[in-house]
């Protein structure tokens, strides 16, 4: 996993905010590096063990704030987002990965479009210890998308074409 050539300093600044990330995109891509470093045979094409991106499978990973309770209300935007890709490709298994019960209005509109998996959190990844909670969203991620294959969505991305056609 290599940041392209063309990404300057200011592209990864205007990135990092696009995206929120809160850290430069560089660290991460960094971390990723030094993450899967020593696992390239996870990383090559044609290998048994790594799946397909074209699995027809999506994920979103929800971590509430915990300081929110137990159970948090789903968010709106959350909800939309989730909905927006149902409609856009129907034919996908949507994958919820979260550590704890959704709950409210807009988790009970979306409930049965979605394949809730309770999920640990990593703490250790690839051999390493992770100290950074958004490294731990970062590997678990990676392990999602290498065991099963399919595309990772963040829960605010609203898509307004079909995957499909990728």
């Amino acid at each position: 996993v290599m940041l392209p050539e063309h990404f300057s300093s200011k592209r990864c600044d205007i990135l990092s905010t696009i995206l929120g990330a809160g850290i430069p995109v560089e660290t991460n891509w960094q971390f990723i590096r030094r993450m899967i470093k020593g696992y390239p045979r996870l990383m090559q094409h044609g290998n048994d063990t790594t799946a397909s991106a074209w699995t027809k499978l999506v994920h979103f990973i929800y971590l509430p704030n915990p300081q929110l309770g137990s159970q948090p209300p789903f968010p709106f935007i959350y909800r939309i987002a989730v909905q927006s890709f149902k409609h856009q490709t129907p034919n996908f298994t949507i994958l919820l990965h979260t550590n704890t019960m959704p709950a409210g209005p807009h988790w009970d509109e979306i409930k049965n479009v979605v394949d809730l998996r309770i999920t640990e959190i990593p703490l250790e990844g690839f051999g390493h210890t992770i100290d950074q909670p958004e490294h731990r969203v970062d590997v678990l991620r990676l392990q999602l998308l290498l065991k099963h294959g399919g595309f990772y969505l963040d829960l605010d991305t609203i898509c307004l074409k079909p995957f499909d056609t990728l």
